[in-house]
């Protein structure tokens, strides 16, 4: 479980960051530390460019929303040279056809809901008498 639920974490979507302005992301991330201290600070990103960013402002963990593994493993090798390395979480997609593509790529967590979907199954009763 990468969150037990939403009140451990500030999670900072693309679409909240349109409320944000022009604010650069090292003043949210000061801004959200004094408001929350005891929380860790995730950022949703969608390109490498973005993680990039996100980490050097001190984002605690970088979810990366829809990326490919050769994308993911790019930067995860950028990152693992940083003084300061976030943790890395892979969202959006995962799922069992490509999760060990995503797990060879470094990332420390995979984010998926997978395992809490199956087909359905052809289920047949029968009922019979006890007498």
């Amino acid at each position: 479980m990468h969150r037990l639920g939403l009140s451990e974490t500030v999670l900072v979507f693309p679409e909240h960051r349109g409320f944000l302005g022009d604010e650069p992301l090292a003043e949210t991330v000061q801004r959200l530390r004094s408001a929350a201290p005891e929380k860790k600070l995730v950022i949703e990103v969608t390109t490498i460019a973005a993680a990039i960013a996100a980490a050097e402002a001190g984002f605690d963990m970088i979810q990366l929303e829809k990326l490919a593994p050769s994308d993911v493993a790019t930067l995860v090798g950028l990152l693992n040279g940083a003084t300061r390395r976030p943790v890395v979480a892979v969202a959006g997609g995962v799922n069992a056809a490509n999760a060990a593509a995503y797990a060879q790529t470094g990332a420390d967590i995979l984010v998926t809901s997978a395992p809490y979907l199956a087909r359905p199954r052809d289920v047949q009763v029968r009922i019979h008498p006890t007498r």
